[in-house]
């Protein structure tokens, strides 16, 4: 048994890739290595959000929507203890393949041959969920969702899920909920939100289940917590926290809303549409908008001679983390 600091450094250090580690550029692992500090600590937060390590010291705690593991290491760090340690199943239905720069495979195999955390921590991919609900053999006591709900296809699914956690025996007390929560309470924000708007828009206009693009289906907190309770579960408790300003999420998603390509793809899913391809466009130019009067005031802060890009100036929406237990 061995207790795990909840430090940002030392967590994020469980993602390093070995310089040995075959088939992986040198550019990968430096890519995905600036990515993990900021990634770490926003899982922190919203396990402080949460109540802190308190919550899960000595917990099992399946994680759905793992991805490659940001999460996960944060989890296996919280719930361990120097008394009686807890652990994590992180699952995700996801193909190993998928994933960018690394892949969902590479990522947490890389994770788990390190054998401070790997007592901690399996993972399961591409299962159904049953597999690892199993009546009276699978034993959890907190089910955590972590940016992971915009992936599910559609909302039905989300209650199907939901339901099966409220119904599984013995049962699991708590349900865990962290995502973006469509708030901007400061203008670099803004972009963010309306990037996610646009991609969700998109979404909604293609065949169910046709995508594999990070977002999905979108819903608001409100409507999170209508769905949750629809399964079975009260909501306790919930927070709006603001990321710091080195998360990157809102970044990528804004970078992929105003790049070139994702009008294309645009042109091709809505083809003559004409309505719908003229709503999609309205939101992206809104979103470009939002990300140059940052700039634009940023200028008038640092001077005419800022040449930076305005890319870099978005920041991540807030983010809604809440807290349910059984009805």
């Amino acid at each position: 048994m061995l207790e795990i600091a909840l430090s940002p450094t030392s967590l994020a250090s469980f993602h390093t890739i070995p310089s040995s580690s075959s088939g992986i550029p040198e550019s990968t692992r430096t890519a995905f290595a600036a990515t993990q500090l900021p990634q770490t600590k926003h899982r922190l937060d919203i396990i402080d959000a949460w109540g802190g390590k308190k919550v899960f010291e000595g917990m099992r705690v399946l994680e759905l929507g793992c991805g490659q593991g940001d999460a996960s290491v944060a989890l296996a760090a919280a719930v361990s203890s120097d008394r009686e340690d807890g652990y994590v199943v992180a699952w995700d239905p996801a193909e190993g393949s998928y994933g960018s720069p690394l892949t969902l495979a590479q990522a947490q195999q890389n994770i788990i041959s390190n054998r401070t955390i790997s007592p901690l921590l399996s993972f399961s991919l591409t299962t159904p969920l049953s597999a690892i609900l199993r009546p009276q053999q699978d034993i959890y006591s907190i089910a955590t969702l972590i940016h992971s709900i915009y992936y599910f296809p559609s909302p039905s699914v989300l209650v199907r899920t939901l339901t099966d956690l409220h119904a599984h025996e013995p049962p699991i007390n708590t349900l865990l909920i962290a995502e973006h929560g469509l708030r901007a309470s400061r203008t670099d924000q803004q972009a963010h939100l309306l990037a996610v708007l646009a991609q969700a828009g998109l979404e909604s206009l293609r065949t169910e289940g046709a995508s594999t693009a990070n977002i999905r289906t979108m819903l608001s907190p409100a409507a999170m917590s209508e769905v949750a309770e629809q399964a079975g579960w009260r909501l306790v408790r919930e927070k709006m926290m603001t990321p710091d300003e080195e998360l990157q999420d809102g970044r990528w998603e804004v970078g992929t809303v105003v790049s070139p390509d994702w009008m294309d793809e645009v042109e091709t899913v809505l083809s003559s549409r004409e309505r719908e391809k003229a709503w999609i466009r309205a939101t992206r130019d809104s979103t470009k908008a939002a990300m140059e009067a940052v700039a634009a005031a940023h200028r008038e802060t640092e001077g005419q001679g800022w040449t930076g890009k305005p890319l870099s100036l978005v920041r991540n929406m807030d983010v809604w983390c809440a807290v349910f237990v059984r009805k």
